[in-house]
Parts: structure tokens; sequence; C-alpha cells
């Protein structure tokens, strides 16, 4: 529903957010409005316009904005690192992140809690790659079922592909990562979820979020893609 005022004959369109705006000494302000529904005043809020918080590195969280009634969360996973070997070129790629999707009702104010999983680099000598590091959703003071996308493991220099990310706790979608190519193959796994980054090939990094490193024989190994934590509010 969309609100107007007649301010000295010209019409005026309310703000988006809120019922009612008026003009105040040549400025508009918005104004907050409630409604007692059983004892309980609740805020008013219309035609609220989505809203998506993407989160790339480092934890915390994140806050439901003022008008929203429901969330969508998806995570992913971060990717393996691919592995080296420069004896018999047979080194495995790293596996990919797994993805989650869940969406629950919430109001403005409350919190929820993420972990973004961070990339992890390529290795220059002959080894195995770093195994990546998992992304979660879990509650805040808006209570949800934890979500954990898990990271995909390291490629191996012996020619085993990395691991496949696990993937739990969604109520929308729970899908687990693509493992690492083996045996000098060379690629790493793609993130299957919605979004999710490819793996790379030989020498190159996973793309963002979640993809698994292509193995190297020579060079650096392509390192594992971060994860990634979103948000979408409506």
């Amino acid at each position: 529903m969309t609100t107007h005022t007649n301010v000295a004959g010209t019409w005026k369109t309310h703000d988006s957010t809120n019922l009612i705006s008026g003009n105040v000494a040549g400025t508009w302000k918005a104004f907050d409005v409630f409604i007692n529904v059983a004892a309980v005043w609740k805020q008013v809020h219309v035609n609220f316009a989505p809203v998506t918080s993407t989160r790339t590195s480092g934890s915390g969280n994140d806050t439901v904005p003022a008008g929203a009634s429901a969330v969508r969360l998806r995570d992913w996973g971060g990717g393996g690192a691919g592995g080296r070997d420069s004896v018999d070129g047979v080194a495995g790629g790293g596996g990919a992140g797994g993805f989650c999707e869940s969406n629950y009702a919430c109001s403005g104010g409350q919190t929820i809690a993420y972990v973004v999983g961070a990339l992890v680099a390529g290795r220059g000598t002959n080894g195995n790659g770093s195994n990546g590091n998992a992304s979660s959703w879990s509650s805040g003071t808006l209570s949800i079922t934890t979500m954990s996308a898990g990271a995909g493991g390291g490629g191996q220099q012996a020619g085993a592909g990395g691991t496949a990310g696990s993937a739990s706790g969604g109520n929308a979608a729970n899908t687990a990562g693509e493992a690492g190519d083996v045996d000098g193959a060379g690629e790493g796994g793609d993130c299957l979820g919605t979004g999710g980054g490819a793996g790379g090939t030989a020498n190159v990094a996973g793309t963002a979020p979640g993809g698994g490193g292509g193995y190297a024989e020579f060079g650096t190994s392509g390192g594992g893609a971060r994860g990634q934590c979103e948000a979408y509010y409506t």
C-alpha cells in the first residue's frame, strides 16, 4: 500500500519503508507507526524493498533490517587447494565446498550469526594441498538450525583428489561439493550449489565461492576459493 499527503496543492508520496511521512520545516521526515495486536505493540512497515546482505570474509552477526518479515539464508564452504607433484605429475585437484539453503520468518532487529570460510593458498613445493575452511549460519537472537557448508579437502600428492565438502542443516537445500580430479587430471572440484564457483584447472585457483584449486606438476598449485554467506530479506 502506498499512501500520499496533499501539501499546498501537491500530492507527496510517503517514504517507501514507513506508512506515514510528513513535511517538517521543509524537510520530509519518515514517521514510525505502531498498532496494538492482542496487547502487543507492532511496528507497521509497507512496501519493503528486498535487501541482500553478502558476507565474503570473517565472522559476526547479520542484523535483520526493519520491515523484513522473511529471510533466505545461503552459505558455501571454501574449496581445498590442489596438490603438487613434480616427480610423477599425478597430484589431485582440491575438492569443492558444500552448499546449504534455508528459509525463515524474521523481524527487524533480530540477528543471525555467520562464519565465512577463508581461502587457502596453493603450494609451491611437492605435497598435499591444504584443506579449505567451512562456512556456517547459526542462531543469534533469531533461532535457526545451524547450517554447515563443509570445506573441500586438499588434493593429494599421490594422486587422490580432494574430498567433497559436506552440507547439513538447510531446510531447503543441502548440496555436497564435487571432489577434485585424480592422478594429474588436474581440475579442482566445482561447488555444485546455487551460485557456486568452478574448480580451477592446473595451477589455477578455484573460483569463489567454494571452487577447488587445480593441481600442479611445476609452479604453484591452485588455491582453494573462499566461502560465502548470503542473507536475502523480504
